[in-house]
Formats: C-alpha cells, structure tokens, sequence
C-alpha cells in the first residue's frame, strides 16, 4: 500500500453504505485524513494508531493489502 493510498479493508467497508450522499461525504473524509496521518504532529495520529489496533484485532493492516 502506498503511503497515499487508504487501506482496502475501509475502501471496501465504505462501499457498503447504501446512502448515495453519505458514501462519497466519509470517502472524502477519510481520504484526506489519510494524505495527514504520516505527518506525525497530526492531531489525531495516536488516536487512528489506537482505532486501528481496537478494529483490526491488533493485526498490522500490511498484513491485508498488497
């Protein structure tokens, strides 16, 4: 995955939402908050750090994408 690129597991979690304006509102959202996150004075970098380590079982999203 590139450093740019949001991972597959919420690109794919995202196309699951049938509302047709809400779907493209949180897919503009979380792809720019993701062009933020390597910037490590991002507000809520520990905070994404820890919400991926809760939903993701604790397993590293490298291991889903390729």
């Amino acid at each position: 995955m590139q450093e740019d690129e949001v991972s597959s597991l919420i690109t794919e979690e995202i196309e699951k939402i049938e509302d047709d304006a809400l779907r493209p509102f949180i897919s503009e959202i979380v792809q720019h908050e993701r062009a933020n996150l390597d910037n490590k004075f991002a507000e809520f970098n520990d905070k994404y750090d820890d919400l991926v380590n809760k939903f993701a079982d604790n397993q590293s999203l490298d291991d889903f994408d390729s």
